[in-house]
């Protein structure tokens, strides 16, 4: 009887605790996936803004690029026609300074735009690669829950095929303990039907005795 107790009671604690380990494993896991999917929605919209910025930056670049190339043509064509008159005078002299400074100002500005459009480019490099690794990142955490779900289920078969036999284990010991008990019972009948067969045996010597006497 008792080894019916030690075959039940050992393998379900450790299957058991085994189970709620991986449970807290998925949970963990699943956190873990919903942190990393929320940064992800948040990169991809600062991708798509900086995706947006980078185009604007590269159509104004585009733009102060031809405004400066038209500045430049604009300025050496006043100097040349400086160069053919020999001679510059005061309104000559006012609109060339003018062309100078709008084409320091569209240096100016290509460079500034330039720069700007360097940092956009650069941030959004830096955003790919996060999304990227976290993609990555989810792709292992997403292979790692179905494992530990797989797991998860062999491990409730095998329970549950535990507490099937922990059933017929149970069943069959208290078959065999009714048997025990039926046959100390028994046996307890026995004993008193002996001890009553005796008593009366004796009372018939007793009486058999007394006749030869008389």
């Amino acid at each position: 009887i008792r080894s019916f107790v030690i075959a039940t009671d050992q393998p379900v604690p450790a299957g058991t605790l085994e189970l709620e380990t991986l449970a807290q494993e998925v949970y963990g896991i699943e956190s873990q996936v919903q942190l990393d999917a929320q940064s992800i929605s948040h990169w991809t919209q600062d991708q798509t803004a900086t995706k947006a910025r980078v185009e604007q930056s590269e159509r104004e670049l585009a733009d102060v690029v031809e405004k400066k190339q038209q500045a430049q043509a604009d300025k050496d064509a006043g100097l040349a026609e400086l160069d053919r008159m020999g001679v510059a005078s005061k309104e000559d002299e006012v609109e060339l300074q003018v062309k100078e400074e709008e084409l320091r100002r569209s240096t100016e500005l290509v460079s500034d735009v330039a720069h700007r459009l360097e940092r956009e480019r650069l941030a959004l490099v830096e955003l790919e690669r996060k999304v990227a690794n976290h993609e990555s990142k989810l792709q292992s955490l997403e292979a790692r829950k179905n494992e530990l779900g797989l797991r998860q289920a062999k491990l409730n078969g095998e329970l549950e095929l535990l507490k099937t036999e922990e059933a017929q284990l149970d069943a069959t010991r208290r078959e065999v303990l009714e048997r025990v008990e039926l046959a100390r019972q028994m046996s307890m009948e026995l004993t008193a039907r002996r001890g009553e067969e005796e008593a009366s045996l004796s009372k018939i010597r007793e009486a058999f005795a007394e006749n030869e006497v008389q």
